[in-house]
């Protein structure tokens, strides 16, 4: 973006920079700057473009860093309940073997009375 009084009242307006100034601070900065001549106006340009570069930059890896964050804890529960079903699946097979085997011997037991 080049520097215009158009794109640096722009960027006063909507530079994430500027919310972290408290509100009398911004008002003074907004009114004084067109009092200003060009070179501090185009340093504060430059500034508030640098800061907005940079904090897109740390925008962008957050939200990756989260994205990623996200989709370990998300493989980590899948996993969790992927153990847990295997588990459920085992302990179901453990209960109806023992079913099947005291069926068997019952069966025996009846057989062996008669």
């Amino acid at each position: 973006m080049e520097f215009s009084e158009e794109n640096l009242q722009n960027l006063l307006n909507s530079a994430k920079t500027m919310t972290v100034l408290a509100e009398v601070d911004r008002e003074r900065l907004l009114a004084s700057v067109p009092k200003m001549n060009d070179e501090k106006k185009r340093t504060i340009f430059a500034s508030l473009l640098e800061s907005e570069t940079e904090i897109s930059a740390a925008e962008q890896e957050y939200n990756e860093k989260a994205q990623q964050a996200l989709t370990e804890y998300t493989g980590k529960i899948s996993e969790g309940q992927n153990n847990l079903t295997k588990t459920m699946r085992e302990k179901m097979e453990e209960f109806d073997h023992n079913r099947d085997e005291k069926a068997q011997e019952k069966l025996l037991t009846e057989l062996d009375q008669s």
